[in-house]
């Protein structure tokens, strides 16, 4: 309710297509999300997508961030097909604009591969899913619980292939 209101705020006060909605938008959509409010949070999202992309260049992380939000919802329906261009147009963004390492990169990146994993299409998930665990590892530690999503994420994906791997674990 907060949010909602926090939004009719903004738009009183900037009209309907501010950027200034931006994060009010966003932000709405990803309670949504998390609430699997999957019509509200797509509504929201491209709402937000046309707004940014007559604001901003095309390849601004904050439209990045709002494709693979939007990637979310369709991933969270079992529209993995669509889910997949939004997924890699933020990828595609992220790697241009971030430093070659940053965990927001690794979050597409496990995001991109996971809809790849639904798919049955293990060999182009494996890559990528390697690629965010090393990414999450050297920033934010072997202990952080997204490190941990990705080795999850990771050994799915190889027992879904019919894989098995030798693992030394460090001590604890």
């Amino acid at each position: 309710a907060l949010l909602r209101r926090g939004l009719r705020i903004r738009e009183k006060a900037y009209g309907t297509n501010d950027l200034e909605l931006s994060a009010s938008l966003n932000n709405l959509a990803v309670l949504d999300l998390n609430t699997e409010n999957y019509a509200g949070a797509k509504t929201l999202l491209q709402r937000d997508l046309a707004i940014l992309r007559t604001k901003l260049p095309p390849d601004h992380p904050h439209v990045a961030t709002t494709l693979n939000n939007l990637g979310s919802v369709y991933s969270g329906i079992g529209h993995y097909l669509r889910a997949i261009p939004f997924y890699q147009e933020a990828l595609d963004i992220r790697e241009k604009k971030l430093p070659e390492d940053h965990p927001a990169t690794a979050d597409v990146l496990n995001n991109l591969a996971m809809a790849y994993h639904k798919l049955g299409e293990y060999s182009k998930a494996e890559p990528m899913l390697l690629e965010a665990l090393k990414i999450r590892e050297e920033c934010l530690g072997a202990e952080h619980p997204d490190t941990a999503n990705s080795l999850v994420n990771l050994v799915e994906t190889y027992l879904e292939e019919g894989k098995t791997i030798d693992v030394v674990e460090p001590p604890l």
